[in-house]
């Protein structure tokens, strides 16, 4: 099974009573508030620890960051599913290994479910050109082609995140 370094980047609005339902989450999929940290642990210290960076991060206008450098297939399961259920926008990135091509996975309140793409060493999102044509050659008028790279561009972007801002304290 292949590990790859993770972060996730989470805005919204969060009310405080659900602080640890995150933190289980977040804990489930032991992310850190940074590359080097500890991970968190679902007790005082690491609700505390959350609840500070959750304030940091929306004092300075920045989604809440978390990160793990060995998510499985680089995934966050718990943590995408608490911000689902919970309205709250994420955006995860895992980075390639040599060879490889990273991953950008973003959803907000509007839509059915997340959308990915592959991204570069930078986490810039691209499209091949082969996806492209596909759209193109499936469209039965010049209209039709635009309207679907219309569409297609429209999940193809990740979105801004925001910040995470906590209710209720």
């Amino acid at each position: 099974m292949s590990s790859y370094a993770t972060n996730i980047a989470i805005g919204g609005h969060l009310p405080a009573n659900r602080l640890h339902g995150l933190l289980n989450a977040a804990a489930a999929c032991g992310v850190a508030l940074d590359w080097n940290g500890d991970r968190l642990n679902v007790d005082a210290r690491g609700l505390a620890a959350l609840r500070e960076a959750i304030i940091e991060a929306a004092t300075s206008n920045e989604p809440l960051r978390l990160y793990n450098d060995s998510a499985k297939w680089g995934k966050l399961p718990p943590l995408e599913t608490f911000c689902q259920e919970h309205d709250l926008v994420f955006r995860r990135e895992h980075d390639p290994d040599a060879g490889e091509i990273g991953i950008v996975v973003w959803w907000q309140p509007s839509m059915p479910a997340p959308s990915e793409c592959q991204a570069d060493g930078d986490g810039k999102p691209f499209v091949y050109v082969d996806v492209l044509a596909d759209l193109l050659d499936a469209a039965n008028t010049p209209q039709t082609a635009v309207d679907q790279l219309r569409a297609f561009l429209s999940q193809a972007t990740p979105i801004d995140i925001g910040c995470l801002r906590l209710e209720g304290v």
